[in-house]
């Protein structure tokens, strides 16, 4: 038999992510990008310079709201319109050559203002989704999905860590990155399943029948939540996120006065209050309850972008050393959490056509589903196990904010 290949997408996938026309018209977001990309690098912008950027932010702002306008009934997952149509400007090259890429580095200074370090923090945050967006726009790019769910992450978590500080302007951002961020979980959450939960029982046992059909219709459920993944990052509700994202960073300050203390002040507090949280989410550690469990990842994941938004400020190996234990103990409780949320997935599939109305296809359904789960719960024991080591590592991290 001819075994399913999970690392593969569905051709389909790659005809419906491929932009149409020469290549795409991106003249919108490649001159965000361009304009954010000038106002992130280490150069200081002269103040002329930094008006006439401001003020083509808010040409971009006020273009964008007359195309929403003109497309509420398009708003919601257009594929004909946002990032791969504008009204002016230059086309992609057909053969463009952006790649996926990660979160950039943020260059704060110890005395630098809270609120130039929060300025600085989200322009990083939206250069790293803009490049991964105009990667996607060009045709199939799994990671660049992923990138651009993370720097969304990353975005909303900066929005949390300074709510604080912020007035309640940023509330309707906060609401729309929510969006953004949930358009693109299922084609995420479909890829880590066939390739770390489903994978390893697939490659141990490559002739199982009932495992090459389940791969085969997670796959296609794969394939098409990135083409919708791809359709919303091409919306024009999206680009509207964008530019008025923009417009707001780069707008009058509407923040309180504690942003007047130095950054460093601030950073030393929110990972004095995170990492005290995360400490105490993890007592007994060994008996904590699935529930408690995820709770604690999410306090991890919040630490860890804190201190990367804030890594610049202690560049020592203290702050390196300590960033690898939390990003080795949140992969090891994710794993733990995909298990759980397979199970969800594989429940559902259980009920859900082509596999309800047809008892063969439904009793090699559940057989597959019991592997994958039972693969993986014989290994439960061993993953707590080292997750529990490394939490002692981590109960042993220099706090090195207070040296």
């Amino acid at each position: 038999m001819k075994n399913y290949d999970i690392s593969a997408k569905n051709s389909a996938m790659s005809q419906e992510a491929t932009p149409r026309g020469n290549g795409g018209s991106l003249v919108a977001v490649k001159k965000l990008l361009t304009i954010m990309e000038r106002l992130t690098g280490e150069n200081p912008v002269p103040e002329n310079e930094l008006q006439a950027l401001k003020a083509e932010i808010n040409r971009l702002k006020n273009e964008q709201g007359k195309s929403c306008t003109n497309n509420k009934q398009d708003r919601n997952l257009s594929s004909e319109a946002g990032l791969l149509e504008t009204q002016r400007g230059d086309a992609l090259p057909a053969n463009g050559n952006a790649q996926p890429v990660k979160a950039p580095e943020i260059l704060l200074h110890p005395e630098m203002p809270l609120a130039e370090a929060i300025r600085a923090i989200l322009r990083g945050g939206l250069v790293h989704f803009l490049r991964n967006a105009v990667c996607l726009a060009q045709g199939d790019h799994p990671e660049a999905v992923h990138q651009a769910r993370v720097a969304l992450r990353r975005l909303r978590s900066a929005f949390t860590l300074f709510s604080g500080v912020l007035d309640e302007s940023a509330l309707p951002l906060r609401e729309e990155l929510r969006w953004a961020a949930g358009t693109l979980g299922d084609a995420r959450n479909l890829d880590v399943f066939l390739d770390e939960i489903a994978g390893p029982v697939i490659a141990a046992l490559p002739d199982h029948c009932g495992l090459q059909a389940l791969a085969a219709e997670v796959a296609g459920r794969r394939d098409r939540a990135y083409v919708s993944a791809g359709e919303a990052l091409r919306s024009p509700r999206l680009i509207a996120l964008c530019v008025n994202l923009a417009a707001w960073i780069e707008g009058e300050s509407r923040l309180s006065e504690a942003t007047l203390l130095p950054v460093k002040t601030f950073a030393a507090a929110i990972l004095t209050r995170r990492r005290r949280k995360a400490g105490k989410a993890g007592r007994h550690f060994r008996r904590l309850e699935p529930k408690a469990r995820h709770a604690l990842r999410i306090d991890l994941k919040k630490l860890r972008y804190a201190s990367e938004f804030f890594r610049s400020l202690w560049p020592g190996k203290a702050a390196r050393e300590a960033a690898l234990v939390v990003s080795s103990l949140q992969d090891e409780l994710g794993h733990i959490n995909d298990v759980a949320v397979a199970r969800l997935l594989l429940a559902g599939l259980s009920a859900e056509a082509p596999f309800k109305n047809r008892n063969n296809d439904l009793t090699e359904h559940a057989f597959a589903a019991g592997l994958i789960i039972g693969w993986h719960e014989r290994e439960a024991a061993e993953r707590l196990a080292a997750a529990g080591k490394t939490w002692k590592a981590f109960l042993k991290t220099s706090h090195y904010w207070r040296e």
